[in-house]
């Protein structure tokens, strides 16, 4: 079978393209033809896009639509694509000839917008389905539910990478749904053995996320972590990752006084490295799908302090593999954070459970399941 993948992704490759990519491998192996379409990131173009064409993938790389910094060149850009037939970039499709298309979306409704895709799944007979990684539980489709409940309803299986996400979207749209598969969202870790828990009289909280504040909750963790009853207690805190908040961080950290305690410690993808020196994540999203460094310091051995939204409760127990705040509030943080320290004896046997849940969860691998369940709709 032919089977095509679309990457509706903000990043060259982000945690949001591992899934499509795992399930793209196995189909592969399965000895069905795939071709992956994500858009063109140009210098900055992911190498597993390279590595995936050796194993035998096509590649068709999408133009993507880049706002310049001129004023000039921009108001240029906007009357070029509002012109351009969106359909024209498709011609690859009919070229390719697929019996599934999978539709591979960063949120849930993003690929909605893309210029040409509705009109590509809607007007050929070709069977679809949809890999939904976010859902923002506050936001509502007002003027659009409605467009994007046909959308949905015409796919022959929806993923979902949690329980929550999927609720959310069946409040969105008013639609049950009843060709959801929830999966979890498989690690980008090659390695799932346990990693040593360090030994420490200081309690070490680490933060692994994109530094955007409004969703990954950094500076709200910061915020309660300089209120007095920290002052005098001995812990760290490392802060992983890189985005558009960096300086608004470094600042924000010598404007609470915590300069001696936290550090900035910049991106990396040896995930195993940073659990070597950390015990404990602390994530304080207002948002999440299932996010993966949950899922990669869990398999590392390492308990978690998250708050309730997303998948996040769905892989952490309270009191058993880690600690759920209610709430991505300061309230909520600040809960959840003091429970963990009067707990933080408990971190490593917390750590040994997690890692014994996560390994059995993630058994069969998710994107084989995908892989699985794409190729059963098709032939039934």
């Amino acid at each position: 079978m032919n089977i095509l993948f679309i990457l509706v992704s903000a990043v060259p490759f982000g945690p949001n393209d591992v899934l499509a990519y795992k399930a793209a491998e196995e189909l592969l192996r399965l000895g069905h033809r795939v071709l992956m379409s994500p858009w063109d990131w140009e210098e900055q173009n992911a190498s597993e896009y390279d590595l995936i064409q050796k194993k035998g993938a096509v590649l068709a790389m999408r133009h993507g639509y880049r706002r310049s910094d001129n004023f000039f060149v921009r108001h240029l850009q906007k009357v070029h694509h509002r012109i351009k037939d969106p359909l024209t970039e498709w011609q690859f499709v009919d070229e390719f000839g697929p019996d599934a298309i999978v539709i591979n979306d960063m949120g849930t409704y993003h690929f909605l917008s893309v210029p040409g895709l509705m009109e590509l799944l809607t007007e050929r007979d070709v069977p679809f389905f949809t890999i939904s990684h976010y859902n923002d539980e506050n936001v509502y489709l007002t003027h659009s539910y409605k467009k994007a409940r046909s959308l949905f309803a015409k796919a022959r299986r929806c993923f979902f990478v949690s329980g929550r996400n999927l609720a959310v979207a069946r409040r969105q749209i008013c639609y049950d749904f009843p060709q959801a598969l929830v999966i979890h969202n498989p690690p980008n870790l090659q390695d799932w053995s346990y990693v040593p828990f360090p030994n420490s009289n200081r309690s070490r909280y680490c933060m692994v996320a994109r530094l955007v504040c409004a969703v990954k909750g950094q500076a709200l963790v910061l915020q309660v972590l300089s209120e007095p009853v920290w002052r005098d207690r001995d812990w760290s805190l490392s802060i992983f990752g890189k985005g558009p908040d960096e300086i608004y961080l470094r600042e924000f950290i010598e404007y609470v006084g915590l300069r001696d305690k936290v550090k900035m410690c910049g991106f990396t993808d040896d995930v195993r490295s940073v659990w070597l020196g950390q015990q404990i994540l602390v994530m304080a999203s207002s948002g999440e799908g299932k996010p993966l460094a949950l899922t990669e310091a869990m398999l590392c051995g390492r308990p978690a302090i998250v708050t309730d939204v997303g998948g996040n409760s769905e892989l952490v127990s309270d009191g058993v593999t880690g600690f759920v705040a209610q709430s991505a509030t300061v309230a909520g943080v600040r809960d959840a954070l003091e429970r963990s320290w009067v707990e933080r004896s408990s971190w490593a046997a917390m750590g040994v459970r997690a890692h014994d849940w996560a390994t059995r969860a993630l058994d069969p691998p998710p994107g084989n399941v995908v892989a699985s369940a794409i190729i059963d709709a098709i032939l039934t």
